[in-house]
């Protein structure tokens, strides 16, 4: 069977108790004077799917690349399986690299392009067609052998490539954006194959991407790089819920900020907002000092009261723009301050707040991310 790797729960990516596959020591890139990575360590381990998230240029390709050792780092070590691999070829790595554009040979069959690695290795023609017909089963495409690519939908180009992959039973699976070149929603369906895929198989994969919905969907955790670095790395609902710099709070979902100073008087914590007026903050974060706090749009509400509930903060606004978008609705509302906020609400329908409405953002009073700017 292909894999045949122990599948890791989500608790144990938290602890120190499964095999490291891959192990990043301080690695650099330099292209001249551009450091396209800079000093990275990361440890992604055994039957996990680790994503790798960032906006274009912040090195996460060339990681992968160093990785799968069509890149050498300008400095720091890349460990696989307990093994340094850092001087060797990408051919004498067990790994498999699934590209951007699938690289598929336009001229052979889908038998022969996934066999193609198989044939390399010396693999018996006995053994490749079991192997062939086994992977193409996996990835859902029994039957299909003799189809040449260029009669492959874009969906089923893409398994393929993963088959190939997969085929020659790699320790650790490379995708680099493997999904960008389809539509929306066959994104989707592929999105949640390949996981399932991955699940079956237990094979370690780290995935590049910059759709962040994509590395929330995929991810058993996330590694998110800015300007080749890495700055923050966790589960997905810890980066999202936790972000521990402004630039991810930013980069990941959509968020609203407040600015001001926190001020902290009889264990009562307060951030004095740009415009004066003050609004209690969750009991973690900076004493005092320039701050910022980061609400999520679910996080908060909409009322037209001018007395909220208690244990609510509450500020005043108008509706400025209503998009509407099916079960959900997002209200972009100006604060007196000019700044603007976006409330998320479930069932819109529900209250129907038109544009120019004048309301209230409210939400309870331990609710945010507190960050140091």
């Amino acid at each position: 069977m292909i894999g045949q790797r122990r599948q890791a729960t989500e608790q144990e990516f938290q602890g120190d108790c499964v095999l490291d596959i891959v192990h990043l020591e301080d690695v650099t890139k330099l292209f001249g004077e551009i450091r396209a990575v800079d000093g990275v360590r990361l440890d992604v381990q055994e039957g996990e799917i680790l994503c790798l998230l960032g906006p274009s240029g912040c090195g996460k390709t060339t990681l992968l690349r160093m990785i799968a050792g069509f890149e050498k780092p300008t400095a720091g070590r890349v460990w696989l399986s307990g093994k340094d691999v850092t001087a060797v070829p990408p051919e004498r790595r067990n790994t498999a690299l699934v590209f951007q554009n699938y690289a598929l040979f336009p001229h052979m069959t889908v038998f022969d392009n996934i066999a193609f690695g198989l044939k390399v290795r010396r693999w018996s023609m006995r053994e490749i067609r079991s192997a062939v017909h086994e992977v193409l089963e996996l990835v859902g495409m029994p039957g299909l052998e003799e189809r040449w690519v260029q009669q492959l939908s874009g969906g089923q180009q893409q398994r393929v490539a993963l088959a190939r992959a997969l085929v020659v039973r790699p320790s650790t699976l490379l995708l680099d954006e493997p999904l960008s070149n389809l539509d929306a929603k066959l994104r989707m369906q592929m999105r949640s194959h390949l996981k399932s895929i991955q699940r079956q198989v237990g094979i370690t994969a780290i995935f590049v991407t910059h759709d962040q919905e994509e590395a929330l969907t995929l991810g058993d955790r996330i590694a998110i790089m800015h300007e080749g670095k890495l700055v923050q790395l966790g589960c997905p609902r810890e980066v999202y819920t936790c972000p521990n710099c402004t630039f991810v709070a930013s980069f990941i979902g959509q968020s609203n900020c407040l600015q001001g100073q926190v001020e902290e008087k009889e264990g009562t914590r307060t951030l004095v907002l740009d415009s004066g007026e003050r609004v209690s903050l969750p009991a973690e974060g900076p004493a005092d000092g320039a701050a910022l706090l980061v609400l999520r749009p679910e996080q908060l509400g909409l009322t037209s009261s001018d007395n909220p509930p208690q244990g609510l903060n509450a500020l005043p606004g108008t509706v400025e723009h209503v998009n509407y978008l099916g079960e959900m609705v997002y209200y972009e509302v100006r604060l007196v301050d000019g700044t603007m906020m976006t409330v998320a609400e479930y069932g819109g329908e529900l209250h129907g707040w038109k544009e120019g409405d004048k309301v209230w953002v409210t939400w309870p009073q331990d609710t945010g991310r507190v960050l140091t700017t």
